[in-house]
């Protein structure tokens, strides 16, 4: 059975729909933005992907990846 032509399409994901929204998210970035030669910060330790992905993770995702970074080395 194939959906009504009018139905609408769902969002892949919430939308972030204010800033306010956006200042919530937790992340561990120190405004230190710069990659080594792996695609990893050496500011917060993050890969370049997980800094891209950040803000569609939920809360424990995010939570999880920031566990991970306090034994993470970063060269």
């Amino acid at each position: 059975m194939r959906p009504s032509e009018t139905a609408p399409i769902p969002p892949l994901r919430p939308q972030m729909n204010t800033t306010e929204e956006l200042k919530k998210v937790i992340t561990p970035c120190i405004s230190v933005c710069k990659y080594n030669d792996n695609n990893y910060c050496i500011g917060c330790k993050r890969h370049m992907n997980e800094i891209f992905d950040w803000f569609d993770y939920d809360d424990p995702m995010r939570i999880a990846i920031m566990k991970k970074l306090i034994d993470r080395k970063i060269v």
